[in-house]
């Protein structure tokens, strides 16, 4: 599922967050984290942070959220070198 992971991330014009990509997976967003930090440790994804996120910031359960930390994260493929 990594090769899977890896290939939705190349071929999207822009970057994905854990919870788009478990979407298109259909993986839990638990799981998909948990692949993407494994890349992002082998070098092969760059994590971009986002500042800000609307409906996290008006939502009353925001700080207990378990999904919330992984929404202002987005990742692309790290460029070759």
């Amino acid at each position: 599922m990594l090769r899977e992971l890896l290939t939705l991330l190349e071929s999207n014009d822009g970057c994905l967050s854990v919870n788009e990509l478990s979407r298109r997976l259909h993986a839990e967003p638990s799981a998909v984290d948990g692949m993407v930090q494994t890349l992002v440790q082998r070098g092969r994804l760059l994590s971009l942070d986002s500042t800000g996120s609307a409906p996290c910031e008006t939502c009353s359960a925001a700080e207990g959220c378990a999904l919330a930390a992984f929404r202002n994260k987005r990742y692309v493929v790290a460029p070759r070198s």
